[in-house]
């Protein structure tokens, strides 16, 4: 639950630091916290830096689906136009001052993070496979363990641990070809990219949760590979591909939150 706000406090929630240049634009999302109030998106700028912020009740946020959708949508409509640097959600200053102080303390840092996104957009790719397939390979690929299984009266699929023994085989025979995949997988599609972040695992099934930082011209180049990766593996990968994203796994500012 967020904790309840004094009605007389307000305070500037921060989604992203964009250039100085950036231009004033019209949002179509509905900023954190308004819940019906006419609180529009704005920038705050000092020098050649500027924030997207808007006012808020100053509290804690929740990250629910109504406070993930108005902070994400903001930053997608900000990348439409600008190179940004998001914010890491929650992100709530007491007021405009200490926004613009943050900008003056982290000028030089915040300068040279937006020269490395810029032109650039993150593209994720995540990668599923079909475990039993899989399986049946790997015992084509490591006879030991199809003897290990053929002796416990398993079949070829993957099986329930019935050994010590022929439990840690099997864990780690997947192991090792959920690493070599994934590695396959990003070495193909690393050239196009300036910088990559292999992200945490969010399924049993899932081999490779990675995030690209491409430059925008090479992002249909970047599509096709995937396109091309994708229907090589037809009935045995699965891939999900979302972007282009602000560059969220290769930043990660925050200003200190004001209590209520």
């Amino acid at each position: 639950m967020e904790t309840q706000p004094s009605a007389s406090k307000t305070g500037t929630y921060v989604y992203c630091v964009l250039p100085g240049t950036a231009k004033k634009a019209s949002f179509r999302t509905p900023p954190i916290g308004a819940n019906g109030a006419k609180r529009k998106p704005r920038l705050v700028r000092d020098g050649d830096l500027a924030a997207l912020v808007s006012d808020v009740p100053l509290t804690e946020y929740d990250p629910s689906r109504a406070n993930l959708a108005a902070h994400e949508g903001l930053l997608d409509e900000a990348l439409e136009n600008s190179d940004v640097l998001p914010m890491r959600f929650g992100t709530v200053a007491g007021n405009d001052s200490e926004v613009v102080g943050f900008l003056r303390s982290k000028h030089d840092a915040l300068v040279r993070f937006l020269e490395g996104v810029k032109g650039k957009a993150e593209l994720n790719v995540k990668v599923m496979w079909d475990r039993n397939r899989i399986f049946a390979e790997i015992l084509v690929e490591e006879p030991k363990l199809k003897g290990l299984l053929g002796a416990s009266g398993g079949a070829a699929r993957a099986p329930d641990d019935n050994t010590l023994e022929l439990g840690r085989a099997v864990f780690e025979a997947m192991e090792r070809k959920r690493e070599a995949e994934a590695k396959r997988i990003v070495d193909q599609l690393r050239g196009f990219a300036t910088d990559v972040s292999v992200n945490r695992l969010l399924s049993e099934d899932m081999i490779l949760n990675a995030s690209f930082l491409v430059e925008r011209s090479k992002i249909p180049l970047f599509d096709e590979q995937v396109r091309a990766l994708s229907a090589a593996e037809t009935n045995r990968l699965v891939f999900k591909y979302v972007g282009p994203l602000p560059p969220y796994s290769f930043v990660n500012l925050v200003i200190q939150a004001q209590p209520a």
